[in-house]
């Protein structure tokens, strides 16, 4: 997603709260997709993983309506449609991959393997796509016109600047360990697969 530049107060306002609206079902849905393999995953470490990820993204959409609050945001009512385009590519392939891990009854290596990049992926988008590119220049354009109203002064603009930069830091930062966490997860599915393979044969 691309934002302009000479949006006026009003628009990037608007634009902000559809954006800050879609991070959250982005992130409940993300969460969702984690919960969903975490059931289904045959490795208990890889699947204790997965709970951790699905937690710090429900977290994440915590952080957003924080966010919308601390701008004075409407969290008004989401539409699907309209984040599933505001937040490509990343919410298509989020959903799709929900469709895919639903039909599954368990997931091992191979079923892992046939999604780890697309889980690399999403969590490299949302990150740096999403919250780096998109979103945090939204923020800095917004709070820079809101700064310049005298009675915006009075609502301590400087402090809140501060605020949201850094929880935006920190939850880009959380994106960044997921997108190593999925790597890492699929190794350990490969080594405890290989280990009970191992014991099964010198069981023969």
């Amino acid at each position: 997603m691309e934002v302009r530049e000479d949006l006026s107060l009003e628009e990037g306002l608007k634009v902000l709260e559809e954006l800050l609206r879609c991070s959250v079902w982005l992130e409940e849905r993300t969460a969702d997709l984690y919960d969903s393999i975490s059931s289904r995953m045959r490795v208990d470490e890889a699947a204790s993983i997965m709970k951790v990820i699905a937690a710090q993204s429900r977290a994440h959409a915590e952080t957003m309506r924080a966010l919308m609050k601390l701008l004075k945001v409407d969290d008004g009512a989401l539409n699907e449609e309209v984040c599933l385009k505001l937040t490509k590519p990343v919410g298509p392939v989020t959903k799709k991959l929900l469709e895919d891990v639903d039909v599954l009854r368990a997931v091992g290596s191979k079923e892992f393997g046939e999604v780890l990049e697309d889980l690399r992926f999403l969590e490299s988008g949302i990150g740096e796509e999403t919250y780096m590119r998109v979103l945090q220049p939204l923020l800095k354009s917004v709070l820079i016109e809101l700064k310049k109203d005298v009675l915006s002064r009075c609502a301590a603009w400087d402090v809140k600047e501060l605020i949201v930069n850094e929880l935006i830091k920190d939850v880009v930062r959380q994106e960044a360990l997921h997108e190593l966490l999925v790597r890492k997860a699929s190794k350990v599915i490969e080594v405890e697969e290989r280990r009970k393979d191992c014991e099964e044969a010198l069981k023969k």
